[in-house]
């Protein structure tokens, strides 16, 4: 059954609500009011969040958080094709610098914006070298390429991000 969703007004934003899979009601921040004033400019938001909801309705885990995924499918299918050393990259990674940042994520809500202000508080946050700061944006495409292959999203929001310089090795 498809859904289009309840635009309201809340908290000087604009938000969605509707029911996932399992019949719980949710919300979804969609914009700033300041970005949109009117509830019509607002409606193509609504709109094109809406069908991505529709589209993955039926596909299982649609609405699982990006930890869940990692945890509960993308890390045991990697286990099975890459070298045990390139999987432990892999979880180091998502523990170190990427897991408090998506873990509560809904796989299905991250977009592109979102990756490049977790690469950029990171950056914010320590100081890495470029190699660790690509390493990290290959770990959370690989994550988002498996998400893809699943069916949970279209397309790999981590493509158009940039890295930051880091700092020269010595």
């Amino acid at each position: 059954m498809s859904q289009s969703g309840h635009l309201y007004e809340a908290f000087g934003a604009w938000y969605v609500r509707y029911r996932e899979n399992n019949g719980k009601q949710v919300a979804h921040r969609l914009a700033s009011k300041k970005d949109y004033p009117r509830k019509s400019e607002v409606k193509d938001l609504q709109r094109e969040f809406m069908t991505q909801v529709n589209r993955t309705a039926d596909v299982p885990g649609a609405g699982s958080t990006v930890g869940e995924f990692v945890e509960g499918v993308y890390f045991a299918n990697i286990e099975k094709r890459l070298d045990p050393s390139t999987v432990s990259g892999y979880k180091k990674a998502w523990q170190k610098h990427l897991a408090h940042h998506l873990a509560d994520r809904r796989v299905r809500d991250v977009r592109s914006v979102d990756i490049q202000q977790i690469i950029d508080a990171i950056a914010e946050q320590t100081t890495l070298t470029k190699t660790t700061y690509k390493w990290l944006k290959v770990c959370m495409s690989a994550i988002f390429s498996e998400a893809v292959r699943s069916g949970l999203i279209l397309a790999n929001p981590v493509r158009s991000i940039l890295t930051p310089k880091g700092k020269r090795k010595r």
